[in-house]
């Protein structure tokens, strides 16, 4: 695959090569690495800006950022810290000396793959890949990399150890990728359990909230009415109290008038009875 299938292939669309983080420029950059380099891949790292010392020595050939320099159409351009913490890396297509497109993903940041217009501000700068020399019949750099573990060509049985450990390593990667996803998957729904409980949590907050005011409201009128209830049972007591009196000296007055009307009854009949007797002729 050429880099121009591999845009056509990807753009706008999202890459996890990992399957850990997802959609990450570095995802971007070991796809191409596979699918149009068909290089082995770097060593692992932190973050976008590390590539540029970690990259491949018998692969790539490595040009530092100037005023002048331009990347050529499928370079690895790398970014340092001044592009963010972890800093960027993308696949040059075209451009001059100040601006130049590159085709990018999580730049800006959560964005799909997709072809980017950047300046060279804080690019450190980019690597490019050495082009592939055959000798007596298979590539150089496979001939230098026997060379550098001590090995020839003709030494078929330890270069099919090595290549059956490669393949094994790769399967348990695959393995470790596919636990690793699957992991991320079953965190990402609790995470989403998470986000639910707490939002119903914050909203049970604030009903408690509500409540406790209301609470507070209505304990406070209900304290108002008691007060005011007691207020009155004294009220009425000493009414009552007053009516209790009265009704003693109405009972007391009551007493007296009948007395005095029996008394007065008695003096009229023997007032009748004298008059009667002295002053009727009879």
């Amino acid at each position: 695959m050429n880099f121009a299938d591999f845009i056509t292939k990807y753009n706008n669309k999202g890459i996890d090569f990992d399957g850990k983080f997802g959609f990450q420029c570095q995802d971007l950059y070991r796809q191409y690495v596979k699918e149009v380099l068909n290089l082995p891949q770097s060593p692992a790292v932190v973050g976008a800006k590390d590539n540029w010392d970690v990259y491949l020595t018998a692969h790539y050939t490595r040009y530092t950022n100037s005023p002048t320099a331009v990347p050529k159409n499928g370079d690895i351009v790398i970014w340092g810290t001044k592009f963010g913490e972890f800093g960027h890396v993308a696949i040059f297509i075209d451009g001059g000396i100040t601006k130049f497109n590159s085709f990018d993903q999580n730049s800006p940041v959560g964005s799909l793959c997709h072809i980017q217009s950047h300046t060279y501000t804080g690019v450190l700068g980019w690597l490019r890949a050495k082009e592939i020399t055959v000798t007596d019949g298979f590539p150089k750099w496979l001939a230098t990399l026997l060379q550098e573990r001590g090995l020839k060509i003709e030494d078929e049985s330890e270069i099919r150890i090595i290549f059956d450990k490669a393949k094994k390593y790769d399967v348990e990667i695959n393995e470790l990728q596919e636990q690793v996803k699957s992991v991320n998957e079953a965190l990402s729904d609790r995470s989403i359990e998470v986000s639910t409980l707490l939002g119903k949590l914050q909203k049970s907050n604030i009903r408690l909230e509500e409540l406790e005011m209301l609470y507070g409201k209505t304990k406070n009128e209900k304290d108002g009415i008691v007060w005011e209830n007691d207020k009155y049972k004294i009220q009425v007591d000493e009414l009552q109290k007053g009516i209790d009196s009265r009704e003693k000296e109405i009972e007391g007055l009551k007493e007296g008038l009948v007395k005095a009307q029996t008394n007065n009854i008695g003096g009229i009949g023997l007032f009748r009875f004298l008059y009667i007797k002295y002053f009727v002729k009879k």
